[in-house]
């Protein structure tokens, strides 16, 4: 690969990323002026998270070890877990969320290997 197909990935990439999130702010936008549809604004409120997801799962799927896998998933989801319950445990607090998932990653890490 040379380096003008990496400069034209890394371009093409940054463009999809722009529009996956200006789109539908662009969207929820002309929406409220019109006092639009609730379906629409359901749709485009899970696309940041099924945005992130997805991101994350292309992110870490090298991780995965083909002779343990569950073991090389195992922090991940421990971290994912600590994030859920830190934000149940502390009123949606992001923060709290934030460092129980880094502190349950980080434990399982630290147990597994």
């Amino acid at each position: 690969m040379s380096n003008t197909d990496l400069i034209l990935i890394a371009l093409l990439g940054c463009l999809g990323t722009l529009l996956i999130r200006y789109v539908p702010l662009l969207l929820h936008g002309r929406q409220r002026q019109g006092q639009g549809k609730r379906k629409l604004h359901q749709m485009l409120a899970a696309i940041g998270p099924a945005a992130i997801v997805s991101l994350l799962t292309v992110s870490l799927i090298a991780e995965v070890s083909p002779e343990s896998p569950i073991l090389s998933v195992l922090p991940g989801v421990f971290g994912l877990v600590g994030v859920w319950l830190g934000r149940k445990l502390f009123n949606n607090s992001i923060a709290a969320g934030t460092i129980i998932g880094v502190l349950a990653y980080a434990a399982c890490t630290a147990i597994v290997g």
